[in-house]
């Protein structure tokens, strides 16, 4: 959905008149957590590319810290994003606002023009074209469904291929 959760909790109170009970957030980590332990694997081609990637490189999330910890450490990425590491929890707007985006980018001293973005939803490909950040929409997702290409282009994404990120960056290097 690539919202921050009380973004989440709020469309479902606008488009069903739902207010879930105070308990909803505990018991979601809990079986969010337990399903990730269980089922959530690295993305096929991100360790050959984190392996490769000699430049700067962050996550820039809505997820909350608590969440992307335990994402990490289901599949042993935590040594690639130790760090590096933002959560909508840092700043005062989450996607798709550019908050996020612009924090990160400060955190490493570089323009926003310098960055490039990698994400796979369509608010955080608003964000990234409101920082004034080049984005990619990643469409290789397990939870990707097949019209999130057309969404992320619309959104202002320009490529959606972690193959042809993989490829140039691997021709890039040896050159």
């Amino acid at each position: 959905m690539g919202l921050t959760f009380e973004a989440g909790l709020k469309r479902i109170h606008e488009q069903y008149q739902l207010v879930l009970p105070p308990a909803f957030a505990r018991r979601k980590m809990q079986l969010t957590e337990q399903l990730f332990r269980q089922e959530l694997t690295p993305v096929p081609g991100l360790l050959d590319l984190l392996e490769r990637l000699t430049l700067p490189y962050c996550v820039a999330s809505n997820s909350s810290h608590e969440r992307l910890r335990f994402s990490f450490e289901a599949t042993n990425l935590t040594h690639y994003f130790d760090g590096r590491i933002y959560s909508a929890d840092d700043v005062a707007q989450g996607k798709p606002a550019p908050d996020l985006f612009l924090h990160a980018a400060g955190q490493y001293h570089t323009p926003p023009q310098r960055c490039l973005v990698i994400d796979d939803s369509p608010s955080g490909v608003r964000a990234a074209v409101a920082a004034g950040m080049p984005v990619i929409g990643f469409t290789g997702g397990a939870h990707a469904l097949p019209a999130l290409a057309h969404q992320l282009h619309d959104a202002g994404a320009t490529w959606s291929c972690l193959t042809t990120l993989r490829s140039a960056h691997t021709s890039n290097s040896t050159t």
